[in-house]
């Protein structure tokens, strides 16, 4: 299910919640969300409903998990990617 939200200054945003029942932290599920993120963006532009200044709408994905352990996979892609952190190449 997605949600689109209507922003103040003009806009709107996209709700997405990532429902994932797993009883154990996924250290790819910072992945998924990206994927799913740009897929939608993707199907935005195909679909050519984007808003009228052309630019792609900021997603913001929800995940839900329900473990017994306390998350600790990643949040960020950044800390999926083998680069030390002063590389040029972030940039």
């Amino acid at each position: 299910m997605i949600w689109r939200i209507p922003r103040r200054g003009g806009g709107d945003a996209w709700l997405v919640p990532l429902l994932e029942f797993q009883s154990t932290p996924d250290p790819w599920m910072v992945l998924r969300a990206m994927v799913y993120a740009g897929l939608l963006r993707q199907h935005l532009v195909k679909e050519k409903r984007l808003p009228a200044d052309g630019k792609l709408p900021p997603i913001l994905p929800v995940v839900l998990y329900n473990g017994d352990r306390r998350w600790a996979a990643p949040l960020a892609v950044r800390d999926l990617v083998g680069l030390p952190d002063d590389s040029s190449l972030w940039r």
